[in-house]
């Protein structure tokens, strides 16, 4: 299972590893030019990269009500011992 990179266009999201083709509704895997057209020629480590600093920074604004944000800041109580 692989990442799934998001890229928003207008306000529809575009799934950048995955394809549905409406006539038969199955999926098919995008080819590397495909993605490699989306994402516009960029290092696809560097685009990865700036999609998690993007969410980073959502998740970081949250009010602290939200579930999400709850979890980005909890603290485990104990820790695993070594060699479990």
């Amino acid at each position: 299972m692989g990442i799934k990179l998001i890229q928003k266009s207008g306000s529809h999201p575009k799934i950048l590893h995955a394809r549905r083709v409406t006539l038969v509704g199955t999926w098919r895997i995008k080819t590397n030019y495909e993605v490699n057209y989306l994402i516009r020629n960029k290092y696809i480590i560097n685009f990865i990269e700036a999609l998690r600093l993007n969410w980073f920074g959502h998740v970081h604004r949250m009010t602290n009500d939200k579930l999400v944000k709850k979890l980005y800041e909890w603290n485990p109580i104990a820790t695993r011992l070594v060699g479990r």
